[in-house]
């Protein structure tokens, strides 16, 4: 992998003079550049800007260090995942062939570094949507798409000094492409509606690269209005009402959920070795008797106990509702999860006290009130 050391990404600190670089327009659009520290002399800049040259612009602007991303490297480092840590070169076959022609590519750089992972999910899942719906009502190439989650800043990065350089391979495969318009009768009726089609091909580093040079290639990292909402509006994690005019909040609805489900499976797959974990527990503890009907039950607390009055119900509350949608709904089980380890702990023996099959994901949690991404 590039960078100092395998699954390292490059700090500010490894930022050099006439280093080649993206950075960011007004747009929020990233273009190559390099750094130029002599056009920054004799300006007071604020502390930790660098002064960039725009490629074929002639223009310089001073950019926050860490918005720079470095060239040298990067798509390796958005591309690479578990288990394919070297990148494939365009020698031989479909991908030279490619790498003459190169397809579309379009890249989500996240840059919101306070959300955990769920939230910058559904900030993925924005972002794909609204892009998908741009595309032309003819295509005639391909066009692929990319989540890069390389930021150092992003809190689940954590300072590990092993594993992908871009965190959404730690979890996610990257999103499926779209194909011309020429294979969408053969794609619907293969995946039906929502679904995904993986004949395109792999997406390489170097084929990335050859869109750059092409002009194939967009990097962004704008995100919320005008551009693109988070996907959902927060209907179901928060009540609404609030003074926040991007947070809609409210229940779910049929409508909701349907939609939800579609854009799951259009652009997710989780990587094998978490499913394959998830299967081994779940054959382990939801399976064990065909009878059981489980419920799932998501208690979300810590840091959105000031943003729902309903998550802060207290423990007798909590095991009614949720004692009441068992009856309503069959079932003799429930799934707990929580982000407040006591709670949850407290919850599943109440839950058994009244009769209840209750199970929860030994989860690694904080003990201090506090999210575990924080």
């Amino acid at each position: 992998m590039a960078g100092p050391l395998a699954g390292q990404s490059l700090t500010i600190a490894d930022l050099r003079d006439g280093q080649e670089v993206l950075a960011p327009d007004k747009e929020h659009t990233l273009h190559r550049s390099h750094i130029s520290d002599a056009l920054g002399e004799g300006l007071e800049l604020p502390s930790g800007y660098r002064v960039v040259e725009l490629a074929g612009t002639g223009k310089a602007v001073a950019i926050p260090e860490p918005r720079l991303v470095p060239w040298k490297g990067y798509a390796t480092r958005v591309l690479n995942a578990p288990g394919n840590l070297e990148a494939t070169a365009c020698t031989v076959g479909r991908d030279a062939v490619a790498c003459k022609h190169p397809p579309l590519v379009s890249v989500w750089r996240c840059e919101i570094w306070t959300e955990g992972l769920f939230s910058l999910l559904f900030w993925a899942l924005g972002w794909l949507e609204s892009e998908a719906a741009k595309l032309p009502p003819n295509k005639v190439s391909a066009k692929y798409f990319v989540i890069d989650w390389t930021d150092p800043r992003i809190l689940f990065h954590g300072g590990h000094q092993k594993g992908c350089d871009n965190a959404w391979n730690e979890f996610f495969e990257q999103p499926h492409c779209e194909k011309p318009d020429s294979d969408d009768a053969q794609k619907a009726s293969k995946f039906g509606a929502g679904g995904r089609d993986d004949d395109c091909g792999t997406l390489t580093p170097d084929l990335m690269e050859a869109a750059e040079q092409q002009g194939n290639l967009q990097v962004v990292v704008r995100f919320g209005r005008p551009w693109f909402s988070k996907f959902g509006e927060f209907r179901g994690a928060d009540e609404g009402g609030s003074q926040f005019r991007d947070i809609k909040g409210g229940r779910l609805d049929e409508n909701d959920a349907k939609t939800g489900r579609a854009a799951m499976k259009r652009w997710l797959r989780v990587q094998p070795c978490i499913l394959r974990k998830a299967e081994e527990w779940q054959s382990c503890y939801l399976q064990t008797a065909e009878d059981v009907q489980w419920l799932a039950v998501h208690i979300r607390r810590t840091d959105k106990l000031e943003q729902c009055r309903s998550n802060c119900w207290e423990r007798e509350a909590l095991v009614a509702q949720m004692a009441a949608f068992c009856r309503g709904l069959r079932c003799s089980g429930v799934f707990l999860c929580s982000d407040d380890s006591n709670m949850k702990g407290h919850l599943l023996k109440d839950l058994r006290a009244i009769g209840l099959q209750a199970v929860a994901y030994d989860a690694l949690l904080s003990e201090d009130g506090q999210p575990s991404h924080k």
